[in-house]
């Protein structure tokens, strides 16, 4: 099912809980909403869709990969880099990190 995208910036900003085994049904709503705009974003976090959960979904090469609790457990390079969100309007400056490097 497709969800309507959440654009309630107090919405988003409010802490998400942890996903629970409960919550799998929650994957199938993220990549069927992402399918639906994937011409417009790569990724989508499930308080986007109006769940406050740690979920989160990603395009990889064409592969849909779900998260549920993901934690960053290295980051590398840092780099600035401007990006925009699919739940808000515009572009914003940031700092990112390369991901996997050796």
């Amino acid at each position: 099912m497709v969800s309507e995208i959440v654009k309630d910036i107090f919405f988003l900003g409010q802490k998400s809980v942890p996903a629970t085994k409960d919550d799998l049904d929650v994957a199938d709503k993220l990549i069927d909403t992402l399918e639906a705009n994937k011409d417009k974003c790569v990724g989508l976090a499930a308080n986007m869709i109006g769940i406050k959960k740690n979920i989160i979904i990603a395009n990889i090469h064409e592969n849909y990969v779900v998260m549920f609790n993901p934690v960053i457990v290295k980051k590398d390079k840092e780099y600035d880099t401007r990006e925009g969100c699919f739940s808000l309007d515009g572009e914003r400056d940031c700092k990112r990190f390369v991901i996997g490097t050796k």
